[in-house]
C-alpha cells in the first residue's frame, strides 16, 4: 500500500520550492539585470533628447518625466522580490489552484471549502481502493489470471497517478521558471526589441494556470466516474477467480484508459488556450514510457515477420532476376516476346 499522502506531499514540497527557489535566483539576478536596464535604457534616453533638441528643436517635459518614472519604477520593484512575487506570480499561482478547488468540489465526495490538497488526499485514496488493496490481498494458490489481471490494473491506474503528478510537476515548473526570470522579463518589457521575450513569459505562465486546472479537471473527472460504488473495487465479497476479467474489472480498466486519454490531452488544450507551441514534453516522456512494454512486443513481433518476408521477397527475386536474364537473351537473339510469353506460361503449367 502507498503512503495514503504521497501526492499531497508532493505538491506542498514543490509548492515550497516553487517561492523559496525562485526567490533565490531573482535575488541573485536583479542586481544584474538592473545594471544592464540602466545602461542601455540610459543610452535610449541620451540618444532620444539629443535627437530632439538637435534635430527637432523640440523637447517637452514628457520626454524627460516618463523616462524617470519609467527607471524609478524598475528599481523599485526590482530592489526585491516580494514585489514580483505579491503582484504577479502569488496572484497566478492562487488563481491555478483555486480553478483546481473549484474542480475538487464538484466531484461531491469532498464537502466544505476544500483545498487541493483534500482533492489530492482523495486521489490517493481511490487508487489505495482499486490498486493497493487487492495487491496487499494476495494469497497464495489463487488462479494464475488473477496475478495478471491485478497486475494489469496496477499498472494502468499507476499510469494514471503519475500522468497527474507529472502535469502538477510541469506546471509549478513554469511558475518558478517566470519567478527566476522575472528580472530579464522586465527589462524586456521596455525594448522593443525584446518585449517578445516578455510576451513569452507571461504565455508561459498563462500556460502552467490552464495546466495545473487541466490536470484537476481530468482527474476529478476520473474520481466522479470512479464515484465509491464497492461492487467495482476488489473486496471481501468478489476478491476471488470471478473478480478479475468480470464485468466490474473492465469497467475499471476502460475508466483507466479515458483518464490516460484526458490527461494526455490536457496539456495540449492549455497550449491552445495559451496560444503557445508546446512539443513534446515532459508528458509525452512519461506516455512513452507507458507504451515501451507494448512496443517491445511488436518489435519482437516484427522481426519474426520480416525474416519471413526477407525469405519470400528473396525467392520472388530470384525468380524475377532469372525470367529477365531470359528475356533478354532472347529479344536479344531476336526471338521477340513470343518466345518469352512461351517460356513464362510453360512454367506456370
Amino acid at each position: 500500500m502507498i503512503n495514503p499522502n504521497m501526492a499531497s506531499s508532493v505538491f506542498m514540497k514543490l509548492h515550497n520550492l516553487l517561492f523559496h527557489f525562485g526567490q533565490l535566483i531573482f535575488d541573485k539576478t536583479s542586481t544584474i539585470f538592473l545594471g544592464l536596464f540602466m545602461t542601455f535604457y540610459g543610452c535610449k534616453f541620451a540618444w532620444d533628447i539629443s535627437y530632439k533638441i538637435l534635430f527637432k528643436h523640440k523637447l517637452e517635459v514628457e520626454d524627460i518625466v516618463k523616462p524617470l518614472l519609467i527607471v524609478s519604477c524598475v528599481t523599485v520593484v526590482m530592489s526585491t522580490s516580494g514585489y514580483i512575487e505579491e503582484w504577479v506570480v502569488r496572484p497566478f499561482y492562487n488563481l491555478a489552484v483555486g480553478l483546481t478547488t473549484i474542480t475538487a468540489a464538484l466531484t461531491g465526495e469532498l464537502t466544505g471549502n476544500p483545498t487541493i490538497v483534500d482533492m489530492l488526499h482523495l486521489v490517493d485514496q481511490r487508487l489505495n481502493k482499486v490498486v493497493f488493496h487487492p495487491l496487499s490481498s494476495i494469497e497464495v494458490g489463487w488462479g494464475f489470471h488473477l496475478y495478471i489481471g491485478i497486475i494489469i490494473l496496477m499498472a494502468l491506474y499507476i499510469f494514471v497517478w503519475v500522468l497527474f503528478l507529472a502535469l502538477i510537476v510541469v506546471s509549478i515548473f513554469r511558475f518558478m521558471t517566470f519567478y527566476a526570470i522575472s528580472p530579464l522579463i522586465i527589462v524586456s518589457l521596455f525594448f522593443p526589441q525584446t518585449r517578445s521575450i516578455a510576451i513569452a513569459g507571461f504565455k508561459s505562465l498563462l500556460h502552467g494556470v490552464l495546466s495545473l486546472f487541466m490536470a484537476g479537471v481530468a482527474m476529478g473527472l476520473t474520481i466522479v466516474v470512479i464515484g465509491d460504488d464497492t461492487s467495482l473495487f476488489f473486496t471481501e465479497g468478489n476478491m476471488k477467480n470471478d473478480w478479475v476479467f468480470s464485468e466490474q474489472y473492465f469497467t475499471l480498466v476502460m475508466i483507466s484508459l479515458i483518464s490516460i486519454s484526458f490527461h494526455l490531452k490536457a496539456p495540449k488544450i492549455a497550449a491552445n488556450l495559451a496560444n503557445i507551441d508546446d512539443g513534446a514534453g515532459p508528458e509525452a516522456a512519461v506516455a512513452g514510457l507507458g507504451t515501451m512494454a507494448v512496443m517491445t512486443g511488436k518489435t519482437a513481433m516484427g522481426r519474426m515477420g520480416g525474416k519471413l518476408a526477407g525469405r519470400s521477397a528473396r525467392g520472388a527475386g530470384k525468380g524475377a532476376s532469372g525470367l529477365g536474364r531470359y528475356g533478354y537473351d532472347k529479344f536479344k537473339n531476336g526471338k521477340g516476346a513470343a518466345s518469352l510469353i512461351e517460356h513464362m506460361t510453360g512454367r506456370v503449367s
